[in-house]
């Protein structure tokens, strides 16, 4: 699970990732970082408290701090956007905190969004001018060029008008050349506007909701988020009796970062299913609509291999009841087969035999 941390110079997103990792600040922020984060999850948290086991491990995402996106050094430009079209999903940053007005905050956010449609717009242009050529010189295949063709004609004039390609609905044929395009503007955004201290909350507040109604009207509706990147480093640094005593000082319920990370992972269209007892409990990702057999390869091929059934109940129940035998008693407990679709939330424990 793959995320770029992407946005214009200076925006602070080096900064964010450092929060994220725990570490200082990225030197300049023109070279690309990468590392793994624990996913936050209160409901696992619930579940280790509840079996005080030898181990928690959480659901990971790994985060790539990229070069600005209005980087001028081509070389830079070029890792920065080959590097973005194998990434799942974005947190695109704008600098909040160095602008003075909403209209500024808005105007950043239109122009990193800017950059990433000029990107797709140029790969589309060059793909419409190779796949003139080919359907002239070569026949082999000539039926299928011209239905991608007429699909790069399509997309070329929403581009130009500088929407974004996200929402629009493709047939199968479309999706496929979708998938070996890796289109930018098609894939999942989490935005965050980088406040700072001494700004205006109510400009801040304001350019917040302002971007939520942009992207509403345009049938949009990626999480908008303010985070004070700087604060967030700030906490990193801390130990945990620190962090807390701070939040509780300023009044704040959680850091940012957790905000953000969290919102980033539901981008990934993942659901999260667990693993219990007193050696380890475990949060798992499957695909929305997964199913049992799924699940059980997700944990080792040799469960899916032998699959017999799954044991489901909802992490709720089981916290309430108690126990595994007293949920069995109350019915919660249940037995499902290997097309069962597995719902967020649920502890599945795989019966197999190999």
């Amino acid at each position: 699970m793959d995320i770029g941390i992407i946005g214009l110079k200076m925006a602070g997103k080096s900064a964010l990732f450092s929060s994220f990792m725990g570490l200082g600040a990225s030197e300049d922020g023109t070279r690309s970082n990468m590392g793994i984060v624990n996913v936050p999850d209160e409901r696992l948290d619930e579940l280790s408290a509840f079996y005080n086991p030898q181990k928690t491990t959480h659901s990971m995402v790994r985060f790539e701090d990229y070069p600005p996106l209005d980087t001028q050094v081509k070389q830079d430009r070029v890792r920065l956007y080959e590097g973005m079209k194998i990434k799942e999903a974005f947190v695109l940053v704008v600098g909040a905190f160095r602008r003075m007005t909403e209209d500024e905050i808005v105007e950043e956010f239109n122009q990193a969004r800017f950059e990433l449609i000029m990107s797709d717009l140029d790969f589309v242009i060059k793909r419409i001018e190779k796949l003139e050529k080919e359907i002239v010189r070569i026949a082999k295949n000539r039926a299928a060029r011209e239905k991608e063709l007429a699909f790069m004609q399509r997309l070329q004039p929403i581009l130009e008008s500088e929407r974004m390609l996200r929402g629009m609905e493709f047939n199968n044929i479309e999706s496929a050349i979708i998938i070996n395009a890796s289109l930018l503007t098609l894939k999942p955004l989490c935005y965050v506007i980088n406040v700072s201290e001494d700004m205006d909350e109510n400009i801040a507040q304001s350019a917040v909701t302002r971007i939520k109604k942009i992207l509403e009207a345009n049938g949009d509706n990626s999480p908008v988020i303010a985070v004070n990147a700087a604060l967030e480093v700030e906490l990193a640094a801390m130990d945990e009796i620190e962090i807390g005593d701070f939040m509780r000082e300023f009044g704040i319920e959680s850091p940012g970062r957790e905000k953000v990370i969290k919102a980033a992972y539901e981008l990934l269209d993942l659901i999260t299913f667990f693993t219990v007892g007193e050696d380890e409990c475990r949060a798992w990702n499957i695909r929305k609509g997964g199913k049992a057999i799924d699940a059980a390869a997700t944990i080792h091929s040799d469960l899916a291999r032998g699959f017999i059934r799954a044991e489901v109940i909802d992490h709720k129940n089981l916290i309430e009841l108690g126990s595994m035998n007293d949920a069995k008693k109350a019915g919660k407990l249940r037995l499902e087969g290997k097309t069962y679709e597995v719902k967020d939330g649920e502890i599945t424990h795989i019966m197999f035999n190999v």
